[in-house]
């Protein structure tokens, strides 16, 4: 049965550019409607059917980004579409693909090595073993320990001793985890890197697992620190640890990181009081005689 000429039915194969995707896919959505006599399916209904966060889904649907394939293949299967049109909708995915300048494809490094670090703590005293076991650890480095006993003090010590190994940068964020308002979220955090690696602001993608992807990409054959403070628990620090080993990332936290130590191989470092000595002498050395 013919479509009426005042309500065309989605074709693929008028998708050239991202604009012409924003437009088949209202009007496939539209189509998805009819039956529950609705303009269109509300874009909080896409969401939920396809297990995608609602800003996501309007980024993809109204062009604002272009949406992954596998996303793409859930969206129109969700509203719908048949075998042969999923077929079709994912020809014009790679049609748009192909189109897109390289600017737009890849992200270009950044042309001076981020330096995030934050100033070497003015009067730090003893933590001689703590740092020695910093110096042993692997790609991932977690110091635990009380609030208030000195885990960012230390970790910037020794971010700002090793830094030399790391020639292509560091990269820092406070997450703020135990913070009761405003902890920053991993993918906040991730946009934030990505921006520091050399990624417009415009082509940041918009959802936590795609800036995870790219931001493992970015990192991919380089020697990057990476220090992630005040984490909240392992789940907020997993998205921004990069894929491969040439990177060492650092993470401070009130909370035992057992999740991060188990599954990620994760070396952690339990910082305790300092001795009587050592309080002694930063007592000292920040009061004066």
């Amino acid at each position: 049965m013919e479509q009426p000429e005042d309500h065309p039915g989605p074709d693929p194969r008028r998708v050239h550019s991202l604009s012409d995707l924003a437009r088949e896919l209202g009007l496939l959505r539209a189509r998805a409607a009819r039956g529950d006599h609705r303009a269109r399916v509300s874009l909080d209904e896409l969401a939920r059917r396809v297990g995608q966060p609602r800003s996501t889904v309007h980024a993809y649907v109204t062009g604002k980004h272009l949406v992954p394939s596998d996303v793409l293949d859930e969206i129109v299967i969700a509203l719908g579409a048949t075998p042969a049109e999923q077929r079709q909708w994912g020809e014009s995915w790679f049609r748009l693909a192909a189109r897109r300048t390289p600017e737009r494809r890849t992200a270009a490094p950044a042309t001076t090595a981020p330096r995030q670090l934050p100033p070497d703590t003015h009067g730090f005293t003893g933590r001689v073993a703590e740092l020695a076991a910093l110096d042993q650890g692997g790609p991932i480095r977690v110091v635990t320990g009380t609030g208030g006993v000195g885990k960012t003090a230390l970790a910037v010590r020794w971010a700002h001793r090793a830094a030399a190994d790391f020639p292509d940068g560091q990269l820092c964020v406070d997450l703020r985890g135990f913070d009761p308002e405003r902890p920053v979220e991993p993918a906040d955090a991730l946009a934030g890197f990505l921006r520091a690696l050399g990624v417009d602001g415009a082509a940041v993608p918009p959802g936590a697992a795609e800036r995870a992807a790219l931001f493992r990409s970015l990192l991919a054959g380089r020697r990057m620190l990476v220090l992630l403070d005040n984490a909240r628990d392992s789940e907020h620090v997993r998205p921004l640890l990069p894929g491969e080993a040439g990177c060492v990332v650092l993470v401070t936290s009130r909370d035992s990181m057992a999740g991060l130590v188990a599954r990620n191989g994760a070396a952690r470092t339990e910082l305790d009081l300092l001795p009587r000595a050592d309080a002694t002498a930063l007592l000292g050395a920040l009061a004066g005689e």
